[in-house]
């Protein structure tokens, strides 16, 4: 029986280790124009080098985050395809205080690229136009977090999104909501609305 167990626990750790250092097929693009295809290891938002194989048997390089412009990678589980990029990005208070310092640079997920584009990084939905250095977090949602009064998408928002007014009496009428679903609709309806400009 103690070797069955032993046998047990060894498996599972064994299958953690192994999920743990997965190779997921992906292209790295870099600031300088280039890029490599091939497999890197899952990515940790505040991770400053990138593990990456050009083949799965082959020897592990590292590169700087800060040199990649971005990485497009694939999952099996969905076969889809999803982007990530590294920047700094600002506070959630930046549009009250434009003079805050940027925080430092962490990987974020590209949801929707255009006029103003939509990232995500640790339950924060974050916002970037083209000229912008880092993207400003518009709101925070958390399936365990109970929002009470004005959420953070109806106090801040208004004020990134002031250039478009029509869409700000939306956003304080509250005929968005801070859902995931609502922030994608915002960014959606800001970027067609700047297309007809």
């Amino acid at each position: 029986m103690k070797k069955i167990t032993i046998l047990i626990v060894a498996v599972l750790i064994s299958a953690t280790v192994h999920a743990r250092n997965k190779d997921i097929p992906a292209t790295i693009y870099f600031h300088d124009g280039t890029q490599v295809e091939g497999f890197i290891r899952p990515v940790k938002i505040e991770d400053k080098k990138i593990s990456f194989k050009a083949e799965k048997r082959s020897k592990i390089q590292k590169f700087d985050s800060k040199s990649i412009a971005r990485i497009r990678s694939f999952s099996q589980e969905d076969d889809s395809y999803a982007e990530i990029v590294y920047l700094p990005h600002y506070p959630m208070r930046v549009a009250i205080r434009p003079n805050t310092k940027l925080k430092k640079p962490i990987w974020f997920n590209v949801l929707i690229d255009g006029p103003v584009s939509l990232y995500y990084a640790n339950s924060f939905y974050l916002v970037k136009r083209e000229d912008e250095l880092g993207p400003t977090a518009i709101t925070f949602i958390h399936p365990n977090t109970i929002q009470i009064g004005a959420t953070p998408l109806e106090r801040t928002s208004p004020i990134y999104f002031a250039d478009y007014p029509e869409l700000v009496e939306k956003i304080r009428n509250r005929e968005f909501r801070n859902t995931r679903e609502d922030v994608r609709a915002i960014v959606h309806e800001y970027n067609a609305w700047a297309g007809r400009r």
